[in-house]
């Protein structure tokens, strides 16, 4: 559920997911990068 939320809101910036059949996969560099903006903005 935090993951759907962070998705709604555009203010978190968090990354679109890749969809392959049903699942939702992230690519590791946008996480680390999305990470980084979130310990930089604290």
């Amino acid at each position: 559920m935090t993951i759907w939320r962070w998705l709604q809101d555009p203010d978190m910036n968090f990354p679109k997911p890749i969809k392959i059949g049903r699942r939702n996969y992230w690519r590791e560099a946008d996480m680390i990068v999305w990470l980084d903006q979130q310990v930089s903005a604290t």
